[in-house]
């Protein structure tokens, strides 16, 4: 069963189910604003998550300062708060089941590991050519791949099926890595030290943190911004929030999902003193924990949830195997667990194990791999290869 439903959009809109949390929770059924007056504007807002369990029954719900409804699921006393809405969760329920069903149509797999090549994405047209691809990412509600296109100053956007270039959002700086948030809007690290969020729909600006081009160790100062994840599971790392490395001052800025700064970690951090020099690609498993490259200590930390602990780190220089030359992007594999290593100065992807076994990797003389993403319907591996401006597709 599923222990978790992240968003209302996960159970009757198009998204992909997280389903790598097992539990003895039988359902997440979730009421906002009772659901029904909303029931065809669920994608703008989170949904607080309630387990259901056997024994529960809900109470009618007290109303928080943002006006969202909350059950108290430990009070088993008002039973026609139930009975006046039986119909609701049976509703709730079968859209659940319907989505359970399209999703594992899907056919929802990992990447296998075997490098075997599928094809390369590189417009042919001299005009959407790419100049230097940074990073890719795909979001599922819109059906899109995500290009960061840096040489030309834009995130180019190409069908998820068909491959075909639909539209570019043009910008007045250089786009780095790239992430969509939990609603699928797009996040933009570029070189002017500045986090863009773009709304996918319109394609307008949301909000900008940092200061354009000061770089700064201010809290609200940015100085090599690289890797954004964002922590798409219910952990203390907190829901929806924001990871970006700032990778010059040697540290991980956390902010929550509109923008706000919470707090930070890394080297001169005083409260997590983790050694991390130069924090340039990251990412969170499904138990939260943070994978984090330190480009020019040639290695990978893994950190617990806050960034208060170092819990182990692998690899070091070298090009044999398990051993990297200033790392770059990581992935987790949300079905196999593995963790891919972009490896540049190799020229190679490495995979491990998530206690940082090494097990496998692909090298190519000629691809300098940069950002990456797996394709959960098939278990495709994107690769943006920068110095040969395309996208590599494996599977």
């Amino acid at each position: 069963m599923l222990s978790s439903i992240k968003h209302y959009n996960t159970v009757i809109g198009d998204g992909l189910f997280d389903c790598n949390n097992d539990s003895s929770v039988v359902v997440i059924l979730v009421l906002y604003d009772f659901l029904i007056p909303n029931i065809h504007n669920h994608h703008h807002r989170p949904i607080p998550m309630i387990p259901y369990t056997k024994s529960t029954i809900f109470k009618t719900p007290n109303l928080d300062t943002n006006n969202t409804k909350i059950i108290n699921h430990d009070d088993h006393t008002d039973q026609n708060f139930v009975a006046e809405n039986t119909y609701l969760m049976r509703f709730l329920f079968h859209k659940f089941k319907l989505r359970m069903k399209k999703y594992h149509e899907n056919v929802c797999c990992g990447f296998s590991g075997n490098f075997e090549l599928c094809e390369y994405i590189a417009p042919s047209e001299i005009q959407d050519q790419f100049l230097y691809p940074y990073d890719v990412k795909i979001s599922y509600k819109f059906k899109l791949i995500l290009v960061s296109d840096n040489g030309k100053s834009r995130i180019q956007a190409f069908d998820l099926d068909s491959k075909e270039l639909l539209f570019k959002i043009n910008l007045n700086c250089k786009p780095l890595f790239i992430e969509l948030d939990i609603y699928d809007n797009l996040l933009v690290g570029a070189d002017d030290e500045c986090l863009y969020l773009f709304d996918m729909e319109s394609k307008q600006q949301l909000w900008r943190r940092g200061l354009k081009n000061k770089p700064g160790r201010g809290l609200y100062q940015f100085f090599g911004i690289s890797s954004i994840t964002v922590n798409t599971i219910a952990t203390d790392a907190g829901y929806g929030n924001i990871f970006v490395c700032d990778s010059s001052n040697s540290r991980i800025k956390v902010l929550s999902k509109d923008g706000d700064f919470l707090y930070t970690f890394g080297k001169y951090v005083k409260q997590s003193s983790i050694p991390i020099q130069t924090p340039f690609g990251l990412n969170l498993d499904h138990e939260g924990k943070i994978f984090v490259s330190d480009r020019f200590n040639h290695r990978v930390h893994v950190v617990s949830q806050k960034g208060n602990q170092l819990l182990f780190t692998f690899g070091s220089r070298g090009s044999n195997n398990g051993e990297f030359q200033f790392p770059g992007s990581i992935v987790i594999d949300k079905f196999t667990k593995k963790v891919l290593v972009s490896d540049e100065w190799n020229c190679r992807i490495s995979i491990f194990s998530q206690d940082g076994t090494f097990e496998n990797c692909c090298s190519e003389s000629d691809m300098v791999p940069s950002g990456m993403c797996i394709d959960q319907r098939n278990g495709q591996l994107f690769v943006a290869d920068r110095a040969n401006n395309r996208l590599i597709l494996f599977k």
